[in-house]
């Protein structure tokens, strides 16, 4: 299945199992490269903002949102030739080439194993809303 991006630099590309190129297109935005705002409201209502009439008279509106990012990290058990060294806790992590990095990978179990489904579980036994924002691969594969 291909899947076309709308966001991204249109001069990166990156290579993925088997060293299949991605090439990111260039966003819509009004703003993409530039130094400055354009037309963005920076200021926004200032000390004059509207009222929203929230029901029930409410005062605060909360949206939930769950960022279930397990499968989305570098990892050698996903054909990638390099540990993650980004998307974590660990200060100042590198990249193991050709070799797992266990401590990484925890970090990313526990969301999967336990986390996610702790919140999950938490959010639908109060009736809340919330919206999940899941990486696609991973979470076809854990689907229950």
């Amino acid at each position: 299945m291909l899947i076309k991006l709308r966001v991204g630099n249109p001069h990166l590309t990156e290579t993925i199992n088997n060293n299949i190129p991605i090439h990111y297109p260039l966003s819509y935005n009004c703003n993409d490269g530039k130094s400055t705002y354009g037309g963005r409201d920076c200021k926004g209502y200032g000390v004059n903002p509207p009222d929203p009439k929230w029901p029930h008279g409410a005062k605060v509106a909360l949206n939930f949102v769950l960022n279930y990012e397990e499968g989305g990290e570098n990892c050698i058990l996903h054909g990638d030739l390099e540990s993650e060294k980004l998307l974590s806790e660990i200060v100042g992590a590198s990249a193991l080439v050709g070799q797992r990095n266990v401590n990484m990978e925890s970090l990313y179990d526990y969301g999967s194993r336990a986390g996610f489904w702790r919140l999950f579980r938490l959010f639908e036994s109060k009736e809340i809303p919330c919206t999940v924002f899941a990486v696609g691969k991973f979470s076809m594969k854990i689907q229950s």
